[in-house]
């Protein structure tokens, strides 16, 4: 779940650039392609609707980014799925431009990763661009975090419930 999260991620990162790219050059035009290894993710943003996210919709805050601020780009959009790890069992100078970049990008992740072994996870901020954020228990609450809710709320109340039976 957190890898289909992430790609997610790395796709509004895409849209978001070419959204940046788009004001400050205005008169751009063209065609994109964007890969990515992982069919989920590319199918959501694929077929995002066109007014709104359904209310249960896992990830909802990352497609809403993108359905919101990424919907009237000045390029037209083509996405193309990138077997993943690729380079496992061919060498990397006879993949295609696309899967190189793909095993050089998780390779970049891996690298990054590794070296936040053992520590705690960095905290959330709010993705660009996005105007209202809730935060329970120091975590982002999206419309598929009804557990998270639910986890704070009888956190807050074991707590009070432990203070007055004098067990904490």
């Amino acid at each position: 779940a957190n890898a289909y999260r992430a790609e997610l991620i790395g796709l509004m990162a895409v849209h978001l650039i070419l959204l940046a790219v788009s004001r400050t050059c205005r008169e751009l035009s063209g065609h994109v392609k964007i890969y990515s290894d992982c069919l989920g993710a590319l199918g959501r943003v694929l077929h995002l609707p066109g007014t709104r996210i359904p209310s249960k919709c896992k990830h909802a805050d990352i497609l809403k980014n993108i359905m919101i601020n990424c919907k009237n780009l000045p390029v037209s959009l083509e996405y193309f799925h990138v077997r993943g790890h690729q380079d496992d069992k061919t060498s990397f100078s006879d993949l295609c431009r696309p899967a190189q970049l793909n095993c050089h990008m998780d390779h970049i992740a891996k690298t990054v990763l590794w070296g936040l072994e053992g520590r705690e996870p960095l905290p959330q901020q709010a993705f660009p661009l996005e105007p209202i954020t809730t935060w329970v228990g120091g975590h982002k609450l999206t419309p598929d975090t009804c557990a998270e809710l639910r986890f704070w709320v009888h956190r807050q109340l074991a707590k009070e419930a432990f203070r007055e039976l004098k067990l904490m």
